[in-house]
């Protein structure tokens, strides 16, 4: 009779696990940091994450979680699973300290053009001061059941756009979904929304949630106005009906009264401060 293969103990398949996550972090972080990082994070993984995902996602995971230590907030990893459909992503939210609410971040993805249909948290404590780390990782689909391109353009445009929502650096509304739609950056999508609420100012009729129901449908051509938008927001002087203004860093947006120009309201228009 032949000798049947002995079933590996739970206990033998974690050591085995970690194992191969101390050689993930050595081949990603180099020998010095990789054996750090093994030291710190050995033991971090709860049963639950060690079962459902490899070593080398949780050393991809660890690179995340490090950068927490230096901007505060968030770290987002959006991605593409292979077994997954073109309607479909995956997104690894880390936060430090408590879990992030679902009531805070479901309308931000909504907004984004996602509808998430899973959620699965992890507490991912490693052997150092910093605080626990919340890990969660979302499915999601797109919102209008259409295919979205995830290429690298795209993903940085998300992450980032996503990051500076949540730290309240811009608006979380409608027009953010041109972030993964339209691969335009949060700035750009900030000077969007500025126009958007210029045209409100002087009387357009078209709220800010009816121009982004209009504009995202339409990704191509609101992208390729961004640029022709950008170079008419730079002039200095201003006409009835034109747009005559500064753009400045982050921030509220402002008409300034009394200046070059009328509006259609009466309203004599010199600058928009974006501040």
């Amino acid at each position: 009779m032949m000798n049947e293969k002995p079933i590996p103990s739970g206990s033998t398949v974690l050591e085995h696990w970690r194992g191969e996550l101390s050689v993930s972090l050595i081949r990603v972080f180099g020998k010095k940091k990789g054996s750090k990082y093994s030291d710190l994070y050995n033991e971090a993984f709860p049963p639950g994450f060690e079962r459902d995902f490899s070593p080398s996602k949780a050393a991809e995971d660890i690179r995340n979680i490090e950068k927490l230590r230096e901007v505060p907030g968030i770290a987002v990893n959006l991605y593409r699973a292979s077994s997954r459909g073109i309607t479909e992503f995956r997104l690894r939210l880390y936060h430090v300290g408590a879990p992030v609410a679902l009531s805070d971040i479901l309308p931000m993805l909504e907004n984004m053009g996602l509808r998430v249909i899973e959620e699965v948290p992890y507490n991912v404590r490693a052997q150092d001061p910093l605080d626990p780390v919340w890990l969660h990782d979302f499915g999601l689909t797109s919102k209008t059941g259409s295919s979205v391109s995830l290429d690298a353009k795209a993903k940085e445009c998300f992450e980032e756009a996503l990051q500076h929502v949540w730290c309240g650096d811009t608006e979380d509304d409608g027009l953010n979904a041109l972030s993964l739609e339209g691969k335009l950056t949060w700035r750009q999508i900030f000077l969007l929304r500025a126009y958007c609420k210029y045209l409100m100012q002087i009387g357009i009729s078209f709220s800010q949630s009816y121009t982004a129901g209009d504009a995202v449908p339409q990704a191509a051509p609101t992208v390729g106005a961004v640029p022709n938008f950008s170079s008419v927001i730079s002039t200095t002087a201003g006409t009835a009906g034109d747009l005559a203004g500064t753009i400045t860093s982050a921030g509220a947006v402002t008409v300034t009264a009394g200046g070059a120009g009328t509006t259609a309201t009466g309203q004599h228009v010199s600058e928009i401060t974006v501040r």
